[in-house]
């Protein structure tokens, strides 16, 4: 143990608290961009979408979690979802991008599609499927192209996983954000480390 920790196992963690060595977990602030988006200049739709760039990256966003963690400042915090109000927005998803597909399909590769939110796992199996045929069969992919699609540890059931490989991801992202179970209760994830654990060695 360093010298350091060895202080404040002495001082207690209630007077390390106070004295400004240990931050209160909901103030906690996670970099989820990088670079981060400070760092980020302003770009219009036509810097983005200039013909001749050699491939391409797509993400899709599902905005929808079970909880809000105390961390996150992106969206509401929603205990249920119903099915139809996702279904909408799956509808104006694909919407969007039948309307915006013809400025990228003609002049690029799609190298990579990223399924982020929120939590896509959240989506039940006919939703799910519908995002894959949107974005994984129904597009003209490099051979190689990285599908990646984000979970949760209490929403990756051993069904979605595999429905997810068999429909083309090869790719999974999930999202812990620490092995403390007092830390994750705090900042409000809905799973402890064991879960986390448990599904890593279910999806391997």
């Amino acid at each position: 143990m360093s010298e350091t920790a060895r202080e404040l196992v002495e001082m207690g963690m209630q007077e390390a608290a106070s004295s400004g060595f240990v931050r209160d977990p909901k103030a906690y602030r996670f970099i989820v961009t990088y670079p981060q988006k400070a760092l980020m200049k302003s770009m219009s739709g036509n810097d983005i979408l200039k013909p001749g760039k050699e491939g391409f990256g797509l993400y899709v966003h599902i905005p929808f979690c079970l909880s809000r963690c105390t961390f996150c400042s992106r969206f509401e915090k929603s205990h249920e979802i119903s099915p139809g109000t996702i279904d909408r927005y799956l509808d104006s998803l694909f919407s969007e991008w039948e309307s915006v597909k013809g400025l990228i399909e003609p002049y690029y590769r799609i190298e990579s599609v990223y399924i982020g939110g929120g939590t896509p796992t959240v989506l039940d199996n006919l939703q799910t499927q519908r995002v894959i045929d949107k974005f994984v069969s129904g597009l003209d992919l490099v051979s190689d192209a990285e599908i990646t699609w984000e979970m949760s540890p209490e929403t990756a059931t051993h069904d979605r996983v595999s429905s997810l490989i068999d429909g083309g991801v090869n790719r999974l992202s999930m999202g812990v954000q620490d092995f403390d179970d007092n830390i994750l209760k705090q900042i409000g994830r809905l799973h402890d480390s064991q879960k986390a654990k448990d599904i890593v060695e279910m999806v391997r």
